[in-house]
């Protein structure tokens, strides 16, 4: 139904969220920044965006941050970031030693969610992370 772009904070790069809305969410991806000090803003932009929105919103992305990370942990308080089955490491793709991608459902909406499938999917190749899939019913 359309599309846009929230600027994020980054010194070396150009960052964004890409916010495109569908029939009954809006789907998000994003690249967090590899500088640790914009991460944590990044964050906070994502919460607030998420705030104007009147349907479900998922982000997926590389958010370069471990899920104990400050950034992660303040998203945490808004979004379900869903755990995956089996390894969840998918950085880098050849033998994932860290977890930095995550799929997140934000829950301040009353928007409920049932898993089907979370998991990383084997591939070393297409990428120097791997994919992550989530399979999964929204219910409002």
């Amino acid at each position: 139904l359309s599309h846009y772009r929230v600027p994020l904070p980054c010194s070396d790069e150009p960052r964004v969220l890409l916010v495109v809305e569908l029939e009954n969410y809006y789907i998000c991806s994003t690249h967090f920044s590899l500088l640790a000090e914009y991460r944590e803003e990044a964050a906070r932009i994502i919460c607030e965006e998420a705030k104007k929105l009147n349907k479900p919103m998922i982000v997926a992305g590389d958010f370069n941050a471990l899920r104990s990370s400050s950034p992660m942990q303040a998203l945490a308080e808004h979004f379900y970031i869903f755990e995956k089955d089996g390894s969840n490491l998918t950085f880098p793709a050849g033998t994932p030693t860290k977890e930095i991608d995550y799929i997140c459902l934000h829950k301040d909406n009353g928007a409920e969610v049932v898993v089907h499938e979370s998991r990383v999917l084997y591939e070393p190749v297409a990428s120097d992370h791997r994919p992550i899939l989530v399979d999964m019913t929204i219910c409002e």
